[in-house]
């Protein structure tokens, strides 16, 4: 009974905003984290499922990190790998540990809902459409700048 209480009261621990300073819904993180290992490169053969099956694993290892760091998340080696593409091409991926992958979304989570509106699609057009006439001006001033010269 005593490690349901202490495993409960580290899940506690991300909700209430203790760990990164906001509150962290651990449930709703590992949904979005699982979404988006679908399409790794290089996938765990397991997909995690060891992980997945059990959250409050995830949390006592944060915990355990953040303890050992004095505070600071560190994170583990990450390993930079070519990726083919097609017309022998290659792009790169950053290959990281799970773990550093789970605070990376944590922080997704937490600032995607508050950014999406700000970047609406109206108001990113409203920004290209901005720099594209910016651009046009300029581009029109010297044009207007190397006839004069010419003349």
């Amino acid at each position: 009974m005593v490690g349901i209480t202490f495993m409960q009261n580290e899940l506690e621990l991300f909700q209430t905003g203790q760990v990164f300073g906001f509150p962290v819904d651990v449930n709703l993180v590992m949904r979005h984290l699982q979404q988006d290992m679908r399409d790794d490169w290089y996938a765990d053969t397991l997909r995690y499922t060891d992980i997945f099956a059990d959250q409050n694993y995830a949390a006592q290892v944060l915990l355990r990190c953040l303890n050992e760091w004095g505070g600071l998340y560190v994170g583990d080696k990450r390993v930079l790998r070519g990726i083919p593409k097609k017309a022998y091409a290659e792009r790169y991926s950053l290959e990281t540990d799970f773990f550093d992958r789970f605070v990376y979304q944590v922080i997704c989570t937490f600032l995607i809902p508050k950014l999406d509106p700000l970047l609406s699609n109206r108001r990113l057009y409203r920004i290209a459409f901005t720099a594209r006439s910016a651009i046009l001006k300029i581009a029109s001033r010297e044009s207007a700048t190397a006839i004069n010269r010419a003349l």
